[in-house]
């Protein structure tokens, strides 16, 4: 009997494991056969569970192994249960009864079982149970049905969790696995026992056959459809083979039916569509012959399946011919066949979005001729013309515009997208057609910001000369001539400052066009927009001008440029009270630092401490010799030997000792 502590553990045990199928079930026959107690199987399950899937032998129990096989095909549940209970005493495997009319759902651990066989059984017993178990899984994957084709769920490849059971999926493949693995190891040592399987005459053929069409079945469902498709390939040899043998000719009953409506299923997710069509006309012919024309199962396969198959087929190569320019053939096809020509394909493209982005001007045509919807977007959102324009197709551009295609829709604009990629010729066209020259996209970025930021001078002189905004800014607060400067694009930024573009509009942190020019080093556009009156002062958001970011880049020509026209190299940055030269010794800026000193910087410890800290032996070289002491102590007591130690900045610390040695 079991006492109240092992009660207790017994109870965590199914607490633990009783939302897994079968866990409990192996568990328990792990606990009794492999002679666990119930405080080492918790200690194991807690600490290595993975050593919990390698089961104990059953070789004790060969006996009880081969009972429980025979008794389960036999479908004895009353003898089932007491074999069980004799293997199981006092174990925690559990008897779950169907709908209380004493029929065993779930009937035995078949996975522990396969595996102790592998260990425990000797052949012929071996390769037989291995099968038996197989297959007796195979069956607890239906529901309710005792054969595939007899379902009308079949046809519908979206109800067949109505009558597969997923609990079982698992077991089923990993059973499946260990058989397949075991005969293939017999056949690679020339076992004669491997024929076994033999689609002719293998004594274990029937059995294989029908667990290839569960299993094949279980991995469509789990959209594994390459494996799908290979084991019902497989499945349609052997139940060829057992039709010749009784002297028919293979496809001829209902399992055929399930088999062929299976495989058709897996072409088709795998768009293999001529072997899916195929599949289909061998399934509609059986299904009329094993019933009628008109009858449900028939109708559904011929309206649903085959008719969405070939209409897929049809489709993919018409999607083919419209991006080769095979003006016969689209001709051909959509005389033929009635297609939704504004339906996006499995990769969310249309027809017409295609054969305008592969600039097939002729098959653009036929295909608006054929009602084709000139603005119907694709999956990215883009329209025929925004596809023509972003590839600068002019052709197709022009005839789009002719058969009045929009040139703005819900959130995007072909203007902005020939702009961004700076297409001159169909940027002139779609300008005769706009409504909104200042269209924003979701970014707020317009036809002009986008040709500026990417320095397309063209375009740019285009939008100006047709009076786009040259001060609309996006969604940053960034303006055309804050993306010019940034890119140091001069001829840009010269356009828009004869357009009076404002020189000084900030951003959301307050940085203006010279300071984005400045932080890219642009010294040509950073010259021209303060030739133009662009102001040194002005400040971002965090109190630093223009000189603050020139020294941090350590442009020494900017820097220059900034002192000449009146920076001043003392100011200090909002609440940091860092100045320029903080900025310059920091990051190590030689150049900069020597600048700053000869324009009247303040020679403060702090820009010797940060040069330090951070090993710039030049620039502390530069520091000292322009009279900053490295042996004056600072408010702490520290010399500058001091910090250089501190810091592990060797380079200067060398140098600090040579200087004064």
């Amino acid at each position: 009997m079991i006492d109240e502590k092992e009660r207790t553990l017994a109870s965590r045990i199914v607490k633990e494991l009783g939302g897994i199928p079968l866990a409990v079930e192996q568990a328990g026959a792990l606990i009794q056969c492999a002679k666990y107690t119930f405080t080492k199987f918790l200690r194991e399950y807690e600490t290595s569970p993975r050593s919990l899937m390698a089961c104990a032998s059953l070789e004790d129990h060969k006996e009880h192994l081969e009972l429980l096989c025979l008794l389960n095909l036999l479908n004895q549940p009353e003898l089932l249960r007491l074999a069980l209970r004799r293997l199981a005493d006092h174990s925690l495997i559990q008897l779950k009864e169907h709908n209380g009319n004493n029929r065993i759902k779930d009937i035995v651990p078949l996975k522990i079982l396969c595996r102790s066989s592998l260990e425990s059984l000797t052949s012929p017993q071996k390769e037989e149970f291995l099968m038996l178990s197989t297959y007796s899984l195979a069956h607890a994957t239906l529901k309710s049905k005792s054969e595939v084709a007899t379902s009308d769920g079949l046809v519908e490849l979206d109800e067949a969790d109505q009558w597969l059971d997923r609990k079982y999926f698992t077991q089923l493949n990993n059973s499946f696995s260990l058989a397949k693995a075991h005969f293939d190891e017999l056949r690679r040592n020339d076992d004669e026992r491997s024929s076994d399987l033999d689609a002719q005459f293998g004594q274990f053929r029937g059995l294989y056959a029908f667990v290839l069409q569960q299993v094949a079945w279980t991995y469509l469902v789990q959209r594994s459809t390459q494996k799908a498709k290979e084991h019902f390939q497989e499945s349609i040899v052997y139940e060829k083979a057992r039709a010749g043998q009784n002297g028919e000719t293979w496809p001829h009953d209902r399992k055929a039916l399930g088999i062929l409506i299976g495989f058709s299923r897996a072409c088709q997710k795998l768009r293999n569509f001529e072997e899916a069509v195929k599949a289909l006309r061998q399934a509609v012919e059986l299904s009329k012959r094993l019933s009628s024309g008109d009858s449900k199962t028939t109708q559904r396969i011929i309206s649903q399946p085959g008719s969405t198959a070939r209409k897929n087929i049809v489709a993919a190569t018409l999607m083919n011919a419209c991006c080769e320019d095979a003006e016969a053939v689209v001709n051909l096809l959509l005389d033929q066949h009635q297609l939704d020509l504004d339906r996006p394909d499995g990769f969310g493209r249309t027809f017409l979005c295609m054969a305008a982005a592969k600039n097939r001007a002729t098959i653009v045509g036929i295909l608006l001729d054929a009602g084709a919807h000139i603005d119907q977007h694709d999956r990215s959102g883009m329209t025929p013309l925004a596809r023509a324009a972003r590839r600068g197709h002019e052709a197709v551009v022009g005839l789009l515009l002719e058969r009045n295609a929009k040139v703005e829709t819900a959130g995007d604009s072909s203007l902005l997208v020939a702009a961004a990629y700076g297409h001159e010729a169909s940027v002139r066209l779609l300008l005769q057609k706009c409504t909104n020259i200042n269209f924003k996209d979701a970014n707020g970025s317009s036809p002009l910001i986008m040709a500026a930021g990417y320095g397309y001078n063209a375009v740019v002189r285009l939008l100006l000369d047709k009076s786009a905004e040259v001060d609309l800014k996006d969604t940053c607060k960034r303006s055309a001539l804050y993306w010019a400067a940034r890119g140091g694009h001069e001829s840009v930024v010269r356009l828009l400052i004869c357009k009076k573009a404002d020189l000084d509009g900030p951003d959301n942190d307050g940085r203006t066009p010279l300071t984005a020019a400045i932080g890219n080093k642009h010294e040509s556009v950073v010259r021209l927009l303060l030739e133009n009156g662009a102001s040194v002062s002005a400040a971002a958001k965090d109190g630093r001008t223009p000189i603050f970011f020139a020294a941090e880049a350590g442009n020494g020509t900017i820097l220059s440029q900034l002192l000449e026209k009146g920076a001043k190299p003392n100011l200090k940055a909002g609440d940091s009270n860092w100045t320029p030269l903080f900025y310059a010794t920091h990051h190590g800026h030689k150049e900069c630092t020597s600048l700053l000193l000869g324009r009247g910087a303040k020679r403060e410890k702090m820009a010797l401490a940060l040069a330090i800290e951070n090993d710039h032996r030049d620039v502390v070289s530069v520091l000292v010799e322009r009279g900053m002491s490295p042996t004056e102590p600072d408010s702490h007591g520290q010399t500058a030997i001091h910090l250089a130690a501190k810091f592990a900045a060797w380079r200067t610390l060398a140098f600090l000792l040579d200087r004064r040695s």
